[in-house]
């Protein structure tokens, strides 16, 4: 059997289900390597850090031609706009799945005419098996979290290793601070969890006491550190507060990472600091509050922000001392925030829709609450979601905007 008899047919499968058939003229396919590279003044040669293999890309041109040439083109083109990743029956390299990054339409009316051609480029997406429920993502963010936490214990851990007395007081100094930091953030946030808030603080109280004796064995200090800020992470509490609370913390270590003269065991630890708060921020997202559909979104744009700025705290100190974090541990923490991202769009499709209401006359909470709603069990949650204090417990004036939840 010769290469031509191994050719397959060429399909595509859209998010949708619908498959189209094509013809291809050539096969494209691209990668590359990721690398940092770094380069100090006064050498000669560069730190290069090996952050993976770049995405697999394809190109193809595909063409569409028959007497009803426009009619599959067009259910073509229309396909390739689908929301979601397809799956891209390859005729040399297998099913693959794929996002169609671009594409382009082409027809001609002269030579050429009857046929459409597209100029497509694919962009391979990783093989994942989706949760049917949200029970399943809450489980595989819990196993993946822990994954991450025990990578991160050994691998960054390893790299605290202060060389001089000086270098871990400084180590030392910097994760106080960063603890005082989120302890404050989380005090309010956990009031209301009871044995949660308890235990938090039992973990910070025996973490800051035995703090000159980790420091001599830096892996026990990462698993301690990582077990202390990953537990108030379930609390069912408001996620939107949690998630603010993980961020506030991560800004935190982004300013002090911009701050000059550290060392390489500092940025270890920085990077510790960094890679634990984006594991409890993902955990936070299992458990607790959500209102509204509102609030969920906020949850997935805040996500990406806090992504962003730990990723951005971790390239600083690399930039500064060239201590270089590992790219699986970093890695593991950007998927399991994908994966909280995608339960939270989840679970905003099931939430209410949050309205907002400015009042035209002076309104009692009670009668208020019976309009919108139709009995009185949300009162309280319609003060607590509103904030109404003293006078306007008895009566909301007239011109206040108040917030309500609509199925």
């Amino acid at each position: 059997m010769g290469y031509f008899d191994r050719l397959r047919t060429a399909r595509y499968r859209s998010p949708g289900g619908s498959e189209i058939r094509f013809d291809f003229r050539e096969l494209q396919r691209g990668a590359g390597h990721k690398g940092a590279v770094h380069e100090a003044p006064q050498q000669d040669d560069a730190i290069v850090q090996d952050l993976g293999v770049s995405a697999l890309r394809f190109s193809i041109e595909a063409t569409i031609h028959g007497p009803d040439y426009d009619l599959r083109a067009d259910a073509f083109f229309d396909s390739l706009r689908e929301s979601g990743f397809g799956l891209l029956l390859h005729p040399r390299w297998g099913d693959i799945a794929v996002l169609p990054l671009t594409f382009l339409q082409r027809e001609a009316f002269v030579d050429g005419a009857g046929a459409a051609v597209f100029d497509i480029e694919f962009v391979r997406v990783p093989d994942v098996q989706y949760p049917i429920t949200t029970t399943q993502a809450e489980a595989a963010i819990a196993e993946g979290a822990d994954a991450a936490s025990e990578a991160t214990g050994e691998q960054v851990g390893a790299g605290i290793a202060p060389e001089s007395a000086a270098e871990a007081a400084a180590v030392k100094k910097g994760l106080r601070e960063q603890v005082a930091d989120f302890r404050g953030r989380m005090t309010t946030t956990l009031a209301r969890a009871g044995n949660v808030a308890t235990e938090f603080e039992r973990a910070v109280t025996e973490f800051e006491e035995t703090l000159d004796a980790l420091i001599l064995t830096p892996i026990a200090l990462a698993e301690a550190y990582l077990a202390m800020v990953r537990g108030v992470a379930l609390a069912v509490v408001s996620i939107p507060s949690k998630v603010a609370g993980y961020i506030g913390s991560i800004t935190t270590l982004y300013d002090s990472a911009l701050e000059t003269g550290a060392s390489v065991a500092e940025a270890a630890s920085r990077s510790l600091q960094v890679l634990a708060a984006l594991i409890g921020l993902a955990e936070s997202c299992i458990e607790g509050e959500l209102v509204s559909r509102t609030d969920a979104l906020g949850v997935v744009d805040a996500l990406r922000a806090g992504l962003e700025e730990a990723l951005a705290s971790v390239e600083a100190d690399e930039a500064a001392t060239g201590y270089v974090a590992p790219a699986s541990v970093v890695s593991q923490a950007r998927a399991l925030i994908a994966m909280a991202q995608a339960l939270m769009l989840e679970r905003s499709f099931g939430l209410a829709v949050e309205r907002r209401l400015v009042l035209m006359e002076d309104r009692t909470p009670l009668d208020l609450v019976y309009e919108l709603y139709g009995d009185v069990e949300r009162l309280d949650e319609f003060i607590d979601h509103n904030r109404l204090t003293d006078d306007e417990l008895f009566l909301i004036p007239r011109g206040r905007e108040v917030r309500y939840y609509a199925e």
